[in-house]
């Protein structure tokens, strides 16, 4: 099992711009840049960045992902959850920041 610890990415909004400057995106989110592994142990929810922001997704990436089959290289972990990164660091436009749409979830 990885042993990663525990926390939380929850209820943050970005409303900024992002500048990209040796053109390599591989690590750039509008909320989380990387991160080493997800899983049960973390919990990431709720939030929003600007869909003008100067990147497409709201977590750059994530080296590995235990999902909730529970496997990883053959060991059952019994995992109960599904993560997807769109559903938890979601894209928000200008207007919705503005009337109040990112504040009410």
């Amino acid at each position: 099992m990885l042993s990663n610890g525990s926390g939380s990415i929850a209820n943050n909004h970005f409303y900024g711009t992002i500048t990209i400057t040796d053109g390599n995106m591989e690590h750039v989110g509008g909320i989380i840049g990387f991160l080493k592994s997800y899983n049960r142990y973390q919990n990431v929810d709720n939030n929003y960045y600007l869909d003008l922001c100067g990147v497409s997704k709201g977590i750059g990436e994530i080296e590995k992902i235990i999902f909730n089959d529970g496997t990883e290289d053959g060991i059952k972990y019994g995992i109960d959850y599904e993560f997807k990164a769109e559903n938890v660091c979601t894209k928000a436009t200008t207007k919705e920041f503005g009337d109040g749409t990112v504040l009410k979830n």
